[in-house]
């Protein structure tokens, strides 16, 4: 049995802005190849000790980070992220990344932090 992994698409609510993005880039160093508008869509994940690079997207912004996480059998999960992209004049700096089990909706991973306008890692180009 799987666990599932899901993004969270977050709506901005305010025309000629973007919605707030958070998704799974790649597994295991292994990029996942979904569409913009799949973001939000479980993907199955072996259970166990994984590496998640979660990204995020809001318009032009974006940022990626590496969390790691324990998954088990027959859990959903998703990608959280706290970002200071909000306010006319904010400096955009940073986006945080943490994964939470989706029944509980307890963090089951500590948080990871990565830098707006980060460059993706490099990872392995695998077709879904």
């Amino acid at each position: 049995m799987l666990a599932t992994i899901g993004g969270n698409i977050v709506d901005s609510k305010v025309p000629l802005f973007d919605n707030e993005n958070s998704y799974t880039y790649a597994i295991d160093g292994k990029r996942v190849m979904s569409r913009k508008k799949d973001w939000g869509l479980p993907i199955p994940v072996l259970p166990g000790d994984r590496t998640i690079t979660a990204g995020f997207e809001q318009g032009v912004y974006m940022a990626y980070a590496k969390v790691d996480a324990t998954l088990v059998a027959g859990h959903a999960y998703q990608i959280h992220s706290s970002c200071n992209t909000r306010g006319l004049g904010a400096k955009f700096s940073h986006c945080d990344f943490w994964i939470v089990d989706s029944a509980t909706g307890k963090a089951i991973s500590e948080i990871a932090r990565g830098a707006i306008g980060g460059r993706p890692p490099v990872v392995l180009l695998l077709p879904r």
